[in-house]
């Protein structure tokens, strides 16, 4: 059942987008062995041969493939949807392949916006998902520049969860990112949890307490054994207290509040059965 809803929901998430305006190329030809294990597509009262079956179906275009070399470029809404029967390797191992590749990507384009509609090639790759930024600068490519992206951001490859004000990122490396605005947008009495290593669970408010709930929030964290843990937190105002447990007993821990960033970290070493964190804000 949950197989059948993720199919429905994912397949129609993909329709809406390309009836909005989306442009959506699907490249492949079936042959993957992978097609034929026993999963959603291929089992049920309505089987197809492959997932993309599927979402033709849903999107409404014919499952008849289009000859081999030409693209099936139909409108969809607003949008397009543009099919090329074959197997993706065809594209990456020839200039010419990658060309073409490129060509039904700009028709595509031009088949919703217009004979106008061009692009500006790029020597980077930046993907922005919810609060999540990850980027990638080529080498090899138009240009030998680095790029700038501006923050505040959180880096995820840093070991302490660094805060940046900008990232620079040189041909042939990579970032991968929180982008603090969201947080900060987030923000109210209680601090807003940005990044941890480690898995952290928020616990409920303790009732038999008289402590208030928007000032006093408790966490479990657990990790692997040994390794460093480091949360990162935005708030509004520093914590007034910080202190981290292990069956009732202080374990050993730092925090440190970054002004500037309004964001503060909590840092310890992971025990085997885990901890409890809490944090308490100071008062309005």
């Amino acid at each position: 059942m949950e197989q059948k809803q993720y199919r429905k929901k994912e397949s129609c998430a993909l329709t809406q987008w390309v009836q909005a305006g989306g442009v959506l190329l699907y490249v492949g030809d079936g042959s993957d062995a992978y097609h034929g294990v026993r999963e959603w597509w291929s089992e049920g009262q309505h089987s197809y041969a492959n997932p993309a079956h599927h979402l033709l179906e849903t999107i409404g275009v014919p499952l008849e493939a289009p000859p081999e070399g030409e693209a099936l470029i139909t409108h969809v809404g607003k949008g397009a949807f543009a099919y090329l029967h074959e197997h993706p390797a065809a594209f990456s191992s020839s200039e010419a392949g990658a060309d073409r590749l490129r060509e039904t990507v700009l028709a595509a384009l031009q088949s919703v916006h217009g004979a106008d509609a061009r692009w500006d090639r790029s020597h980077a790759l930046i993907a922005c998902r919810g609060p999540y930024v990850a980027a990638a600068v080529l080498d090899e490519s138009v240009s030998a520049e680095p790029v700038r992206l501006e923050g505040p951001f959180v880096d995820l490859f840093d070991g302490r969860l660094a805060v940046r004000a900008h990232v620079v990122i040189q041909p042939g490396d990579q970032a991968l990112l929180v982008d603090l605005n969201h947080a900060y947008a987030a923000m109210s009495e209680r601090p807003v949890l940005v990044a941890a290593a480690g898995r952290v669970t928020e616990l409920p408010a303790d009732s038999s307490t008289n402590e208030e709930p928007l000032r006093t929030c408790r966490y479990t964290v657990r990790g692997p054994e040994g390794v460093r843990a480091v949360l990162r937190f935005a708030a509004t105002v520093a914590p007034e207290r910080v202190t981290v447990e292990r069956n009732g007993q202080q374990h050993p821990h730092e925090w440190e509040w970054d002004a500037a960033s309004s964001t503060f970290t909590v840092s310890f070493m992971h025990p085997a059965s885990g901890v409890r964190l809490t944090v308490e804000m100071a008062g309005a």
